[in-house]
C-alpha cells in the first residue's frame, strides 16, 4: 500500500510588517507536505526552512523532501517510522524543518488510519496547560507599541517579550512602558552584539526591567552568554545556539542560566521534540515552546500535543498569531490566540489525527 507525497512552497503575506534589529519580514515562507493513502486519507505536514537558524533553504527543503520521498512511500506503521528516523538522524540534523513536514504529515496520517488522535497514536496526555501565551512585540513607532500593548491587555495577556531595536534610547523607553502592563518581561536580540562586553553595556541599563536576554551574541558563544548571565545575574534563552541533542551536551552543566527556546520546526518534528523535552527536564532545564514567525495553525496544532503532554519546566508559550499575523491560513479550524491569552483546544479535539484540514 503505497504512498502518494507531494509538497508545495507557500508564501503568505502578512497583515503588517514584522521587524527587529537585523531584518523586517513581510510574508512567511513555509513548506507544506500532503501524504495520502489508497484510500483518500491525507495526512498533512508544515516547516518553516530558517537559514538564520538551521542553515536551511525552501529549495534546500524540498531537495530533502524527495530524497526521502521512496523511503516514507513504504512506511506504515509508527515503529516503521521512528526507525526510519535513527537510521537517518544524521541527515535530519542538516534538514530538521523538511524532516519536521514529513513526519508531521505521516503522523496524521497514521492516526487517520487507525481512527485515533494524534495523542492517542503517541500515547501522550492530552491537557491545557496553566500557562497562557506570550505576546511577542516586534519594532515600531512608540505609537504604534502603545497601541499593540492596549491590544494585548485587552486581549489578557500578561507576559511579553519584545525585540530589542539596537537603539537603547527607543528600547528603553519601550521598555518603561510595558513595565506599566506587565512586570514579566523578556527581550530578544535576535545576535546583536558582537562581544559579550558590548551585550553587558548595553543590557545594564535594561537589566531593572527584564527577566531574560534571547540569543544575545553569535550562535553558539557559550562562554561570552554565561559571561553575560553572571555578571548581569539575568537568564539566557537559546534559539539559535539551541538544535539537537549536541546542544544539550554544551549547556548541561548550566541548567542555572540557560532556558531553550524549542520549535518543533527547527528540531526535526515532533517526536524529536518531545524526546528533548524529556532530556532536558531529565537535567533540570526550564525550557521556552517558539514558534518561527509566520507558523500556520498546523504547527500550532503540533505544539499544543507538546504543551499538553504533561512537561514539569514550561516556562513560557509562544505562537498561536494564524491570521492575526497572515493574510490568510490554509488550515482549519484557524488557531489563533483569544480571549486568556489562549487557543481554543475543543474545535480539534475528538477528531482523528491532527484534526485539521486544508481549505
Amino acid at each position: 500500500m503505497k504512498r502518494i507525497i507531494t509538497h508545495q512552497s507557500i508564501q503568505i503575506p502578512f497583515k503588517a510588517k514584522f521587524a527587529h534589529h537585523s531584518a523586517t519580514r513581510e510574508s512567511t515562507e513555509t513548506i507544506v507536505v500532503e501524504i495520502k493513502n489508497q484510500e483518500g486519507l491525507i495526512g498533512y505536514g508544515e516547516s518553516c526552512p530558517r537559514s538564520y537558524v538551521t542553515g536551511e533553504t525552501i529549495e534546500s527543503a524540498q531537495t530533502f523532501i524527495k530524497q526521502m520521498t521512496p523511503l516514507i512511500e513504504n512506511t506504515h506503521t509508527l515503529p516503521e517510522l521512528k526507525s526510519l528516523q535513527e537510521k537517518i538522524n544524521l541527515e535530519i540534523d542538516k534538514n530538521p524543518s523538511a524532516w519536521c513536514a514529513l513526519e508531521m504529515a505521516m503522523l496524521d496520517l497514521l492516526a487517520q488510519e487507525r481512527d485515533q488522535s494524534v495523542e492517542v497514536l503517541l500515547g501522550v496526555k492530552s491537557a491545557p496547560v496553566d500557562i497562557s501565551y506570550t505576546a511577542v512585540v516586534g519594532i515600531s513607532s512608540y505609537f504604534g507599541v502603545l497601541i499593540k500593548l492596549l491590544i494585548y491587555k485587552l486581549l489578557g495577556f500578561s507576559d511579553f517579550k519584545i525585540k530589542l531595536s539596537g537603539k537603547i534610547t527607543d528600547d528603553l523607553k519601550v521598555l518603561k512602558l510595558i513595565t506599566l502592563f506587565s512586570k514579566a518581561i523578556r527581550v530578544d536580540a535576535n545576535n546583536l552584539f558582537k562581544t559579550g562586553k558590548e551585550a553587558i553595556d548595553y543590557l545594564q541599563p535594561l537589566r531593572p526591567y527584564i527577566w531574560a536576554i534571547e540569543e544575545p551574541v553569535s550562535p553558539n558563544a557559550f562562554t561570552e552568554m554565561k559571561d553575560i548571565a553572571d555578571t548581569l545575574k539575568i537568564k539566557i534563552i537559546l534559539d539559535e545556539s539551541f538544535l539537537n541533542y549536541s546542544s544539550l551536551e554544551k549547556i548541561k552543566e548550566r541548567p542555572d542560566i540557560f532556558i531553550p527556546n524549542l520549535r518543533i520546526s527547527k528540531l526535526g518534528g515532533v517526536l524529536r521534540t518531545l524526546n528533548l523535552i524529556a532530556a532536558l527536564e531529565e537535567h533540570n532545564f526550564q525550557w521556552i515552546l517558539g514558534s518561527h514567525v509566520g507558523e500556520m495553525s498546523l504547527l500550532t496544532r503540533a505544539s499544543l500535543l507538546i504543551s499538553g503532554s504533561a512537561p514539569k519546566n514550561l516556562k513560557a508559550l509562544e505562537g498561536g498569531f494564524s491570521t492575526h499575523l497572515l493574510s490568510y491560513d490554509p488550515f482549519f479550524p484557524n488557531l489563533k490566540l483569544g480571549r486568556g491569552a489562549t487557543i481554543k483546544r475543543e474545535s480539534f479535539l475528538n477528531k482523528y489525527g491532527w484534526g485539521m484540514r486544508k481549505q
